[in-house]
């Protein structure tokens, strides 16, 4: 924790040029941290409630969240809404991982540092939402911000379930809000599709119709927020593939693998090497993929061929000069880097 502290100090130095609120804050954080006792409600002087609990007619609430240990024991019984892109094949991680996960066959993500950060810094990202100009030009004031801890259950598919960040109520208006602090995703533009699927899926259990996404960027230091609107249609293909997903889960049928290395990664996890050699007869159909992964290698090596055979014919030409252009455009250098070996580049 105290290299994350570090960290900190030089964002917060950066950080007070333009926003000494903002240093504020963090270094509040900051000193919550280094007295060992991080909170989940720090900075007090955020407007937001936390012991309200929401019911929505079209799901349950399966646990107040309050006791982790129980939330984790309720997790295990379904697909929670951050995990239905790995289960459907559009996640960062594999269907593969995480049905090992659901069987307790993979040890479960534990959390890191990082993600400490993440939920240390969410009231402040979310008080920071309601300050911005933008928002509050499109949606105005005097909305409230509930912190949500409660797991809700799908009434429809009860193996779909999710946990909320917060609620932004003004009203009887509720507006489901997700927030992400990240310091490589891309929040710019649009939303990562594993971060859309999350929130469609949040909105799909507890029947609400609109999400709010603030994410605070640690590489260019801004809050991004994006509007999402429920996709019925899209929703209906999702929860199918879902259901197939966790099917899988209760037959203990593995899924499909794919090409990912986190597939690669929970394969060798669950399928640890014998201790002494073993020898099994594999499907027949298993001779198909022999054939390909031959010709595929075949392949390989006479694209590898061709490509050193290619370089060559431009290392000829330049002879002794670490720069060549071409009559229409473009060319290539043939320059030392520190260790003195010379590389080939196009341009």
């Amino acid at each position: 924790m105290k290299h994350g502290i570090e960290e900190l100090k030089l964002i917060n130095r950066d950080l007070t040029k333009t926003n000494a609120e903002f240093f504020a804050r963090v270094q509040e954080l900051e000193s919550l941290l280094e007295n060992k006792s991080p909170s989940k409600e720090f900075a007090p002087e955020l407007q937001h409630e936390t012991d309200k609990l929401f019911q929505f007619d079209c799901c349950e609430i399966v646990c107040d969240g309050k006791d982790e240990e129980e939330w984790l024991q309720h997790r295990s019984s379904g697909v929670g809404a951050s995990e239905v892109a790995d289960a459907i094949g559009h996640g960062w991680g594999s269907s593969v991982r995480l049905w090992g996960v659901k069987l307790g066959l993979i040890e479960p993500f534990a959390g890191n540092e990082k993600t400490e950060w993440g939920l240390l810094l969410e009231p402040l990202i979310a008080q920071r939402l309601l300050e911005d100009e933008d928002f509050k030009k499109e949606y105005g004031s005097g909305w409230i911000l509930y912190k949500n801890t409660a797991m809700y259950r799908s009434k429809v598919y009860s193996h779909q379930f999710c946990t909320p960040d917060f609620f932004l109520v003004k009203g009887d208006k509720i507006i489901n809000v997700q927030i992400k602090a990240t310091g490589w995703l891309d929040f710019s533009e649009k939303l990562p599709k594993h971060v859309w699927l999350q929130v469609q899926d949040e909105m799909f259990v507890t029947g609400l119709d609109e999400t709010i996404v603030a994410a605070f960027s640690g590489k260019d230091l801004k809050l991004y927020w994006h509007h999402v609107k429920y996709q019925h249609d899209i929703m209906q293909i999702i929860c199918k593939d879902v259901e197939a997903f966790w099917q899988k889960v209760q037959t203990k049928e593995q899924p499909e693998p794919d090409a990912s290395q986190d597939c690669t990664e929970a394969l060798n996890e669950l399928y640890p090497p014998d201790e002494e050699e073993t020898e099994i007869a594999l499907p027949s159909h298993l001779s198909e993929v022999h054939d390909e992964l031959t010709k595929i290698a075949e392949q390989e090596k006479e694209i590898k061929d061709r490509k050193t055979a290619l370089k060559n014919k431009v290392l000829s030409e330049l002879k002794t000069n670490q720069r060549g252009t071409l009559p229409q455009g473009g060319g290539f250098t043939y320059k030392p880097n520190k260790n003195g070996k010379r590389t080939l580049r196009r341009f």
